[in-house]
């Protein structure tokens, strides 16, 4: 099915229905395409990027690293914002060609249910613990009650000892 936005463009200069001021836009999925491009070296900054891209034709693109991990550990890719319905296939940076991948973004968990799809303000599924998979909230967890008062073990070269917060050997 093609989709013509021209259909609705004169939709989009209204400014009042009746009594009521709008606002009329296309969602921005449908206004712009996001592409994964790499591997470029870890020195690579997002603005010689997006300089490279204005060069090459791409104008008006926005261009961010992409990190892994919760450490933000750098990788070799790009996350990049065209201001166009389809992605390239390529992109032809200098003598270099780059095939562009679609940007599959996280998803949304919800903290609530453990679902994935929204979020929790958003829930009205009854709660799931992340941690026993109880029917309560993870910060009410009773298994977790116990965990400040687990038991550390130290390994030394050639015994292990089992030492209790209190700092006494246990047997």
């Amino acid at each position: 099915m093609k989709k013509h936005y021209e259909d609705v463009s004169p939709f989009l200069s209204v400014l009042e229905i009746g009594a009521w001021k709008v606002k009329c836009r296309l969602p921005a999925n449908q206004i712009t395409s996001v592409g994964v491009i790499g591997p470029f070296g870890k020195d690579t900054t997002s603005e010689e990027l997006t300089e490279a891209l204005i060069d090459a034709g791409f104008g008006g693109v926005t261009v961010e690293r992409i990190y892994k991990g919760k450490d933000k550990i750098v990788t070799a890719f790009f996350k990049v914002v065209f201001n166009t319905t389809t992605l390239p296939q390529f992109v032809r940076i200098g003598y270099q060609q780059y095939r562009l991948s679609t940007y599959i973004g996280k998803p949304w968990q919800c903290f609530r249910c453990q679902r994935f799809g929204h979020n929790a303000v958003n829930c009205r599924a009854a709660p799931r613990c992340v941690v026993c998979s109880g029917a309560h909230n993870s910060r009410k967890c009773p298994s977790q009650v116990h965990a400040h008062v687990a038991i550390a073990v130290v390994t030394t070269l050639h015994t292990m000892k089992v030492v209790s917060r209190s700092g006494k050997q246990e047997k």
